[in-house]
């Protein structure tokens, strides 16, 4: 009986210690930003992930991303470049093939979230009553991914 009651209490103090570390292994995997890497903007509903994007394709404004969409209020890009070197990233509203307003730039150095680009409901447009979202780099090697936040 004794047996018992040591091996419980030995579980129990295995869970207790065990339970902090594998919340924290698996904070990587969340689908939200990271916070220690990002300005927190004031958004009253916290950020939803609206999009994922390699900066692989390439027009007339240099290389850029996929678009995402948002409808309005504050907008936040993570960017995992492959270079490490200081970049400029812009953010452009799509209209159509010929023509994108420009937003936007940051200048960053890293991996992380840019500085949110904020009050943006003014490109908030169409039937989708969406804006649609792409960022470009100054990167030559057209490099990294782009996450987006609404």
């Amino acid at each position: 009986m004794k047996f018992k009651k040591i091996s419980t209490a030995f579980l129990t103090l295995i869970c207790a210690l065990t339970l902090p570390f594998s919340t924290t292994l698996a904070e990587g995997t969340s689908k939200s930003p990271p916070t220690s890497k990002m300005l927190l903007p004031y958004a009253s509903g916290g950020w939803d992930h609206v999009g994922t994007s390699k900066i692989d394709r390439w027009n007339q404004i240099g290389w850029h991303s996929g678009y995402a969409y948002s409808t309005g209020g504050d907008f936040l890009v993570c960017v995992e470049p492959a270079n490490n070197w200081k970049m400029t990233y812009t953010l452009w509203e799509y209209d159509s093939p010929s023509y994108s307003k420009k937003v936007g730039t940051r200048t960053y150095t890293g991996i992380g979230c840019l500085a949110p680009f904020r009050g943006i409901g003014a490109y908030v447009d169409g039937s989708n009553n969406k804006a649609e979202f792409f960022i470009s780099t100054t990167d030559p090697e057209g490099t990294g991914v782009a996450t987006f936040w609404d």
